[in-house]
């Protein structure tokens, strides 16, 4: 993917990329990454369901994102 041109320390011109963007992942390949079924990631996703810290932890580590709380 051709981005805008900008030029380097040296004069020479080079070409930004811009970063594809990943692919969305799947509510079963996301299960099968955690150990669960596909029926749980639904109800999470549609809010028909507390999970537990422990369920969300694996969620974040499955999806490269970190998971925190403030207590208020």
């Amino acid at each position: 993917m051709e981005g805008r041109q900008f030029r380097t320390r040296c004069g020479e011109r080079e070409t930004e990329r811009k970063r594809k963007p990943e692919k969305p992942m799947t509510q079963k390949q996301l299960a099968e990454r955690i150990g669960t079924r596909q029926s749980n990631i639904a109800r999470m996703e549609s809010g028909n369901c507390n999970p537990s810290f422990h369920f969300l932890q694996k969620v974040a580590g499955a999806l490269d994102k970190s998971l925190s709380f403030a207590l208020r």
